[in-house]
């Protein structure tokens, strides 16, 4: 029976029939979670929070916001804040919910998690003055569902003004075709007509090929007809 060494034919050959199976990603996904949940839990405790309060609380938190556990978006110590007061996370969905009643609160908060930090008269006091600021917006639920980051009255208002800056006198302005205004510059000279056509009705509007037939009209217009030119 011939060996390992002799059946292979090449070296990748020789080393892959030793390896592993590859690990699926839900596996990895797995694995991911209970290492953050372990660093959530470790950073409660030095907080003084107890383990079994956490993790209930992350379990909780989890039912209540599928999947939002993330420390990218913010530190284990936050998450252990957050988790100790599943209720008080509860109230504060609700606010955001009544304050941007047609935006996707769930989606702001998984991109914005240190919402969850704030108390609940911040925020209704930001969000009384977001609200002020896009007042003139058709849809400022969508802007913020879009930019969760400008769930902030200083980031908006910075916002606000790098494009008042970038596009002076045209922030607050209505478009175009909102104020009746032709869509293209050339389009106001097409009222009258183009071409040959839209010269002779200019130039029987001035009177300047009255009692013409309207087939012996010149092509050229009133001064044409007024040089006598057929």
């Amino acid at each position: 029976m011939q060996s390992r060494y002799e059946q292979a034919y090449s070296m990748s050959q020789l080393y892959a029939a030793e390896r592993p199976p590859p690990i699926p990603p839900s596996e990895h996904e797995r694995r991911r979670k209970v290492k953050d949940v372990q660093e959530v839990v470790d950073a409660g405790r030095r907080r003084g929070l107890g383990e079994e309060r956490i993790r209930s609380g992350l379990t909780q938190l989890d039912r209540l916001l599928p999947g939002v556990l993330s420390l990218h978006r913010m530190k284990p110590a936050d998450w252990a804040t957050v988790a100790s007061d599943i209720d008080g996370v509860a109230e504060k969905i609700i606010i955001l919910k009544s304050l941007y009643p047609t935006a996707d609160v769930f989606r702001i908060i998984f991109r914005k998690p240190k919402l969850l930090l704030q108390t609940p008269k911040r925020l209704q006091g930001d969000g009384a003055a977001i609200m002020r600021l896009l007042s003139s917006a058709p849809n400022p639920c969508a802007i913020l569902e879009a930019t969760p980051d400008l769930v902030d009255p200083l980031s908006l208002s910075r916002c606000l003004a790098a494009l008042a800056a970038s596009y002076p006198g045209q922030i607050g302005r209505p478009c175009p075709a909102a104020a009746g205004a032709p869509r293209h510059p050339g389009q106001q000279r097409q009222r009258g007509g183009s071409g040959a056509d839209g010269r002779l009705r200019r130039a029987e509007h001035q009177g300047l090929t009255r009692g013409l037939p309207r087939r012996m009209a010149p092509p050229g217009g009133g001064e044409q007809a007024r040089r006598g030119i057929t």
